[in-house]
């Protein structure tokens, strides 16, 4: 079978995957970008001398990638990997549609059996309908609008568009797939749902020399956005500090948070980096960290609970999206009630009080 993968981003399920399935079909990746630079999950490409367009990585630009990527990709079959650049992400752009006709045109030519869309992108729908003969899978990873993100017209249109005309529809849960049936109507032998592994890709940033484990620590990193709950961690360090007055803290991610921020900034166990975070820096953090926090208030899949499992990080996580599917709590984790900020500080105190627990959830973790 020959198969397209155009994936817009997550790139952390999808390098793992097609080493994969590299020698079980005849597969070519396309990345499909616009941002400049373009950061996606662990990728962060400057698009400054980048061509609008096709631009094959292995042969003409593999320093687009980092260094290590291609070892990683080393024990693999060899497949086709390109880099088409859009303009922009204005869909009313004429020069989308050029370029999105070109692509499209390429699709055609190349004989596919089958094009597998991972990620939401506008400049999709054109894609869909310069191809009208190949069937489609398509991988949503949000699709209903997080908690406080404003609603955006674009993804409800382009949400109705894919759910008539996708063969089948890929979701990381089966709480996510019970969700789309749901809202889609569509039969549910065309939502599937599929799981993510540990996410090894990070592992292409480790230091030579990481630092230990900072013992107790609790980390949340991440986008900060209304939905991650960011205020329900800090609401709940004092209550925990005087439980566990060793304890410590570390947040970082880019992104408004409703709350003074400087009260913390001399606390000796306390750091919150407010901005963009590069990957060496979470690697450095994590391997710092005893756990991983995650009090969101909604969720769909998660690559920050797939990437703390991977460095073997006990998660405290809400009751949303995947996380009841990823965590046994008291095994891996602990459950908490979403926006239940006295839970959240109770399992804290729980789980830093216990320093052999800890270890055995770190232990079930790697295994």
């Amino acid at each position: 079978m020959k198969l397209a993968v155009i994936a817009v981003g997550h790139h952390d399920n999808n390098f793992p995957v097609m080493k994969r399935i590299a020698g079980e079909v005849d597969l070519t990746l396309v990345m499909h970008v616009a941002r400049n630079p373009y950061r996606e999950s662990f990728l962060e490409i400057s698009l400054d001398d980048v061509p609008f367009g096709f631009t094959d990585l292995r042969n003409e630009r593999p320093d687009l990638l980092p260094g290590r990527f291609w070892e990683y990709l080393a024990d693999a079959p060899p497949f086709p990997l390109y880099l088409f650049r859009s303009p922009s992400h204005r869909i009313l752009d004429l020069r989308n549609q050029f370029y999105n006709q070109l692509f499209a045109r390429w699709l055609r030519r190349g004989r596919f059996d089958l094009i597998h869309f991972n990620g939401v992108s506008g400049h999709q729908v054109p894609l869909y309908m310069g191809t009208p003969r190949i069937p489609k899978i398509h991988t949503i990873h949000d699709y209903d609008e997080h908690f406080g993100v404003r609603p955006r017209l674009s993804h409800s249109l382009f949400r109705t568009y894919v759910t008539r005309h996708a063969r089948i529809i890929v979701q990381h849960g089966e709480a996510l797939r019970r969700r789309v049936i749901e809202l889609s109507g569509r039969p549910e032998e065309s939502v599937v749902s599929l799981l993510n592994g540990a996410n090894e890709t990070f592992r292409l940033f480790e230091p030579e020399d990481p630092p230990g484990e900072e013992f107790p620590t609790v980390l949340q990193w991440g986008r900060i956005d209304r939905y991650k709950g960011v205020e329900l961690l800090l609401d709940a360090i004092p209550g925990v500090l005087r439980e566990v007055p060793e304890a410590r803290f570390i947040i970082g991610g880019a992104g408004r948070v409703d709350r003074d921020l400087s009260r913390w900034e001399k606390h000796p166990n306390v750091e919150i980096h407010n901005r963009y975070l590069g990957n060496e820096e979470i690697i450095t953090f994590l391997h710092r960290s005893s756990l991983v926090a995650a009090p969101y208030l909604d969720a769909t899949q998660s690559a920050v609970a797939l990437t703390a499992f991977e460095f073997g990080k006990p998660l405290v996580a809400s009751r949303v999206g995947t996380f009841p599917e990823l965590v046994r709590d008291g095994y891996n984790g602990r459950l908490i009630p979403p926006g239940d900020g006295q839970a959240l500080r109770k399992a804290l105190i729980e789980i830093l009080k216990d320093r052999d627990g800890l270890r055995r959830m770190q232990a079930n973790v790697a295994k």
